[in-house]
């Protein structure tokens, strides 16, 4: 089973994959559209973009982007990024390899 805070990573991906234009999208946008808390969203993007999945731009127009195309974005690395397989998990990493778009 994964965590709450990977399916709202992928749910976040997803989202900013389908939305980002030439302005990157901002979190609250994606926090009402995904019915995501957003003081939880913003950590989960925090840690999406340490491990270099966004990038991020300060400001009236700054939110966030995705660093690389959505197509070579594998749930198994949003998962990765997030949550980590370290052992522990019931699922194999195999069950959550699909593109997030």
């Amino acid at each position: 089973m994964l965590s709450k805070k990977t399916k709202y990573g992928i749910k976040a991906l997803t989202f900013i994959a389908r939305n980002q234009g030439d302005v990157p999208v901002q979190v609250g946008v994606i926090a009402n559209h995904e019915q995501i808390p957003q003081k939880f969203l913003e950590n989960i993007l925090l840690t999406l973009r340490k491990s270099g999945l966004l990038g991020s731009k300060k400001g009236k127009h700054g939110g966030y982007y995705i660093r690389k195309d959505p197509k070579y974005i594998l749930k198994y690395t949003t998962v990765s990024g997030i949550d980590g397989f370290d052992g522990s998990r019931k699922e194999s990493p195999k069950a959550v390899v699909q593109s997030i778009t």
